[in-house]
């Protein structure tokens, strides 16, 4: 069977993450990609972002570079159903996926592991942490605090399908993260900066962390609350604008709440439903994806 490297959802931690908070990436199997040798019209893009991969890397590196640029030659290419501009780690399956195939002496492992993929990534795609091709190639999720990273080797399930409900919400709209990064950056060295509310950010993402990995129903939605209420409060410049009002009307007293799903500014936002059925229905204009939590 051909392996498949799964997308990344962060699903907590976003922003807060660089405040020294924790955050959770999930292996994401609704979108995944995998090797193929098929001439199909999707080829020629797949290898041109693997020959830039190839082009990038130094000669010296842990890549089998000469085998790579042989079985492009070849044609082989990945495959991928991963959206572009979503912050679902296209880049980082792509990583994961050339660096199980063509990794030049024994893989590395722990600490190592994370600083090699993301050594790669970073060369061809810009600043990368690793965590997103991580997840991809362990196919596990991944608890992050304070520069450690921790491996989760449990199966997560909470909630009912007619209850406690995570989706996404696909806003339809592709983004770069990098200048929304950029932007929370520079907010955070103004002397303005909303610092203690900050903190109450990261608690909250910490609180959320705690509630789900506990299956702890009611405290995942009073901590997903209060995520919600200080996204929408500090983190405008990360909301598209037709999604303000239902974020508000969420938090006003609908069945849902939302929040951001990595950086914002379009690609998915994460919802939590008190009542799926009332949710379907109040959000019923967009495109809705129920998470089954024990199988993200």
């Amino acid at each position: 069977m051909t392996k498949a490297y799964p997308a990344k959802l962060l699903l907590f931690g976003e922003y807060s993450i660089m405040q020294a908070a924790p955050a959770l990436a999930l292996p994401f199997w609704a979108y995944r990609a995998s090797w193929s040798w098929s001439a199909t019209k999707e080829r020629l893009a797949s290898q041109q972002g693997l020959q830039l991969l190839l082009d990038s890397m130094a000669p010296n590196c842990c890549l089998d570079l000469q085998r790579l640029g042989q079985d492009l030659r070849a044609g082989i290419w990945l495959q991928s159903d991963i959206p572009h501009g979503y912050g679902l780690g296209s880049s980082g399956s792509l990583v994961a996926a050339v660096y199980e195939r063509y990794a030049r002496a024994e893989k590395a492992r722990g600490e190592e592991l994370i600083l090699t993929l993301a050594q790669i990534e970073t060369a061809f795609h810009g600043q990368s942490s690793g965590i997103d091709p991580l997840v991809s190639y362990l196919r596990k999720g991944l608890f992050w605090e304070a520069g450690q990273s921790k491996i989760l080797e449990q199966e997560i399930s909470l909630g009912e399908a007619d209850r406690a409900q995570l989706f996404l919400l696909d806003t339809k709209i592709a983004r770069q993260t990098a200048p929304l990064v950029q932007h929370y950056l520079q907010a955070c060295a103004q002397a303005d900066f909303p610092l203690a509310e900050q903190k109450e950010l990261a608690q909250a993402h910490r609180l959320a962390i705690s509630a789900y990995l506990g299956q702890e129903d009611e405290a995942l939605a009073a901590a997903f609350r209060e995520i919600s209420a200080l996204q929408h409060r500090f983190f405008q410049r990360m909301i598209p604008a037709e999604f303000k009002e239902v974020w508000q009307k969420g938090l006003a007293g609908g069945s849902y709440l939302l929040k951001l799903c990595g950086a914002g500014g379009g690609g998915f936002l994460l919802g939590y439903s008190q009542d799926w059925v009332s949710t379907q229905r109040e959000l019923s204009a967009f495109e809705l994806l129920p998470l089954a939590l024990g199988q993200i």
